[in-house]
């Protein structure tokens, strides 16, 4: 009877606590309907190079044939500035259609050259897949004997194994979870060891409490950066074709977004309880929404806007071209200006919550 007391107690605490009542009702709906759209789609919008000499087998043909919604095929007439347009990430592949590939088909003796990005691993077996496919539909519509062979050059990714394809999308997801559930409730304790309270009779701003938190807490996930960087590196033979430095940079400027994120988050819940439970609203959309196992083409548009809004997204973007690719800051600077941008905007939020809540 006694535990029935206690669980009784619990139940009319949660009734006046409206905000608790509210994500309890709704977070598992949101969370539901989020991993519902992120897995309900196919690969969309991927920009597909053809350079055809053929009279024949042209980009026009080719797109007839394949998946309307899953490429935007684009028309070139020179093979290197298609080969071009993968290496600098313009688009996902490349097709070149030889001169006489037609005549050659009714022999069974015809071949294409595939220039392929393979930076994501899932994304380009399915876009391999997916223009086979096309050939094999015009080689039955025209009569031409199989088999239609397929020289695949992988742009990036080719000697990349399974970590190497998958290890910057874990490592973003990692860093972001473990800086922002650690700085949330370490905040959280500071608050129930009324140390914050004894910051506000000293001349201290919210600001300065905001930032110094911030450079405390950011100095700590950066250590976690680089412990995750060796794990990866030394234990799963991680290759690293870019500057080891820059990704490092790269995956601290997600820990410090992830830090204010925390110090935003702890200054939303009024009480100690209140903080844990806004965290599955932030790392759920995060993992399934950020690109880790699919590009951001493969999130149906209806929720792909809100993969803007979730700083791994950018991590990752930054991570796999620095990893796999080999890039530099000349061409990852977007990702990092982003992420930059979303550590100012925690922040100053966090500090406009923390004003607002004491």
């Amino acid at each position: 009877m006694l535990a029935l007391a206690i669980a009784w107690r619990v139940f009319k605490s949660l009734r006046n606590d409206r905000r608790t009542l509210a994500l309890i009702v709704v977070a598992p709906v949101l969370v539901m309907l989020v991993f519902g759209f992120a897995f309900a789609g196919d690969l969309r919008g991927v920009r597909l190079i053809v350079v055809s000499n053929d009279p024949v087998v042209n980009a026009e043909l080719l797109s007839q044939h394949l998946s309307k919604d899953m490429f935007e095929v684009v028309a070139l007439q020179d093979p290197e500035a298609a080969r071009e347009e993968v290496e600098e990430g313009r688009a996902w592949a490349a097709v070149i259609v030889p001169q006489g590939f037609s005549l050659k088909a009714r022999e069974g003796r015809a071949s294409v050259q595939i220039y392929v990005d393979r930076s994501n691993v899932l994304a380009a077996d399915r876009i391999s897949a997916e223009i086979a496919r096309g050939f094999s539909s015009i080689a039955r519509a025209f009569g031409f004997r199989p088999p239609v062979t397929q020289n695949v050059t992988y742009v990036y990714g080719g000697e990349a194994g399974f970590m190497d394809a998958f290890m910057p999308g874990v490592v973003s997801i990692a860093i972001f979870f473990l800086s922002t559930f650690l700085t949330l409730v370490s905040f959280v304790l500071e608050r129930r060891s009324q140390t914050l309270y004894r910051l506000y009779a000293s001349p201290a701003t919210e600001l300065d409490i905001v930032l110094g938190y911030s450079i405390a807490f950011s100095a700590i996930a950066a250590l976690q950066v680089v412990e995750v960087f060796a794990v990866s590196i030394v234990l799963f033979d991680v290759k690293v074709r870019g500057n080891m430095l820059l990704a490092i940079a790269a995956g601290s400027l997600l820990a410090v977004s992830g830090v204010n994120l925390g110090l935003l988050l702890s200054g939303l819940a009024r009480n100690e309880a209140q903080a844990p439970q806004l965290m599955p609203l932030v790392t759920l959309p995060s993992i399934l929404l950020s690109g880790v196992f699919w590009p951001i083409e493969a999130i149906p548009e209806l929720v792909r806007p809100l993969s803007y809004v979730v700083p791994p997204t950018y991590a990752i973007e930054a991570i796999r071209a620095i990893v796999i690719k080999g890039w530099g800051i000349a061409e990852v600077w977007p990702q990092l200006g982003a992420l930059a941008f979303f550590a100012l905007a925690f922040m100053l939020l966090g500090v406009v919550a923390l004003k607002r809540r004491d």
